[in-house]
């Protein structure tokens, strides 16, 4: 811990001491005493974790939350801060397990279900991160969760539930303004049209069931409504190189 921390620290306790002190001469009771420790630690890490924020330090924000969440572990509200700050600094397998204690008592809590269902995926749990985007479409109908659907019925090679999927939202009129961030290579994040998204993923799974001629009609329908998509231009490279070397 950081010294000034820590001598700041120490220095509420003994203020906390003393307080304590003068409370038990005074006549307070065993409970208003233990009371009155629970609240001065409380309000203590309280302060540091709105330190922490202001400087971005979330390891020491972590850690001042897990003392509040052990101090008053009523203040249930503060799991949600926790699994946010586990998510938020990549720690997943935390911010998943986090988040499905908060989800077995609310197991509709839409913020929750998203960052459990992130964090599944980015753990490689992908049947189960299918099911709470499933569950996040149920309860929202918010056509992002349902793009998250089909890509992961992608992953599971369930190409006809994930074509089905695909071809619903191609149909749908609110994806008309919708942007996704696709990582186009290692290192490369591009955003682009959800429809183009999606036209392209449709011939990826054509190029899977063998059938070129698709998936060379889908990747231009993507390049038509974004001409910079990279993934889709190097798709339709490779089916262009693959129909002319089978001709």
């Amino acid at each position: 811990m950081n010294k000034k921390i820590a001598i700041a620290l120490l220095s509420f306790i003994l203020i906390g001491v003393f307080d304590l002190n003068a409370q038990r001469r005074g006549g307070a009771s065993d409970e208003e005493i233990k009371s009155t420790v629970k609240s001065t630690y409380f309000d203590i890490y309280a302060g540091v974790y709105e330190n922490s924020i202001k400087i971005n330090d979330l390891g020491t924000a972590i850690n001042a939350v897990q003392t509040m969440l052990a101090v008053k572990p009523e203040e249930t509200h503060l799991k949600d801060t926790l699994a946010l700050l586990y998510f938020n600094t990549g720690m997943y397998y935390q911010a998943m397990i986090v988040s499905d204690e908060i989800l077995q008592k609310d197991a509709k809590k839409v913020e929750m279900l998203e960052v459990r269902a992130i964090s599944k995926q980015s753990l490689g749990q992908i049947r189960e991160a299918l099911s709470d985007y499933e569950t996040l479409y149920r309860e929202t109908s918010d056509v992002y969760y349902k793009y998250q659907v089909a890509t992961l019925q992608y992953s599971l090679g369930r190409f006809g539930e994930a074509t089905s999927n695909i071809d619903k939202l191609l149909s749908r009129e609110e994806i008309a303004d919708r942007k996704l961030n696709i990582t186009a290579t290692q290192n490369q994040v591009q955003e682009v049209p959800m429809r183009a998204a999606l036209l392209n993923m449709l011939g990826v799974i054509a190029l899977e069931v063998n059938q070129p001629e698709s998936a060379l009609n889908n990747f231009k329908q993507a390049l038509e409504l974004h001409p910079s998509f990279i993934l889709a231009s190097n798709n339709l490279k490779m089916v262009e190189e693959y129909l002319k070397e089978n001709k």
